[in-house]
């Protein structure tokens, strides 16, 4: 099985893609600059050599995003090393591109790409996140556990000093319990694991913005910080029908903000409630 490295290019939270020329294998392509490492180099030095031929660039600071089995349609096999690149010497001169890009993960979605690069994109969304889409992530993965299992999918973490200390998804059909929401579930896991009633200094992720239930339950357990996904115009209680959270009157308030991936979140309840009505 023939070793590759491959270079994902930073800047700003974008990666560098190319288009192959047309006079080159897999024409019109996009692809991360990288190739064979040949015998007696290690993988970095490998990398180094490729974005000098490639790019006419001098990699600085390389850091191992992940590695993934990848087979070409001619039956070739190759076990590719992903590295992300985040300092370099250099301008940006294309050998083998007709065309380059700086793009998003959610951007390079859209591009016909290898299928090895494909596969590795949720990788990319979680490392070039910010803190708040990171965790976000998190949530959205429960989330679609939840949609899964037949529940309306909303996930939720809690987050303190960089840990998640809580995370739940909706439980409701479960347990048959209309209380059992996802901020609900998570808050009480968090409560356990750090053996007191309060979470003075948390973070709550949520995928859909809390109910007036469990903004009550936010202000209750004094959580710091409120990061939800998608509004609700049916029962939002942080920002859309009541600002629960930051109400002056009551003991507590919340910094919240609003809209955080909310285009995923919002996609998972469409096709959850698309499925349901197929279905009845």
């Amino acid at each position: 099985m023939q070793e590759v490295v491959v270079g994902v290019l930073v800047e700003n939270g974008r990666m560098l893609i190319g288009r192959r020329r047309r006079d080159t294998r897999y024409e019109g392509t996009w692809e991360f600059p990288g190739g064979k490492i040949e015998a007696g180099e290690d993988a970095a030095d490998a990398l180094r050599r490729e974005l000098r031929e490639e790019l006419r660039v001098e990699a600085g600071d390389i850091e191992l995003l992940t590695t993934v089995e990848h087979r070409y349609d001619d039956g070739g096999q190759f076990h590719v090393r992903y590295y992300l690149v985040r300092s370099w010497r250099g301008e940006i001169r294309p050998a083998i591109w007709d065309e380059y890009a700086w793009v998003t993960p959610s951007e390079l979605e859209r591009y016909p790409i290898f299928e090895a690069n494909r596969r590795i994109i949720g990788h990319l969304h979680m490392r070039l996140a910010n803190d708040d889409e990171r965790y976000m992530l998190a949530a959205l993965e429960l989330a679609r556990s939840a949609a899964q299992k037949g529940e309306v999918p909303v996930g939720c973490v809690v987050v303190r000093d960089g840990a998640i200390i809580g995370a739940a998804h909706n439980r409701t059909e479960e347990l048959r319990m209309a209380t059992a929401h996802a901020e609900q579930l998570a808050i009480a896991d968090a409560m356990r694991r750090l053996d007191s009633k309060l979470l003075d200094g948390c973070t709550l992720y949520v995928t859909l913005e809390p109910c007036p239930m469990c903004a009550g339950a936010i202000v209750l357990a004094r959580i710091e910080r409120v990061v939800f996904g998608a509004h609700d115009p049916k029962a939002g209680a942080c920002e859309t029908l009541y600002t629960l959270t930051a109400d002056r009157r009551l003991n507590h308030r919340a910094k919240v903000r609003g809209g955080v991936l909310a285009d995923r979140a919002q996609e998972l309840l469409q096709e959850f409630f698309q499925r349901r009505r197929e279905q009845q």
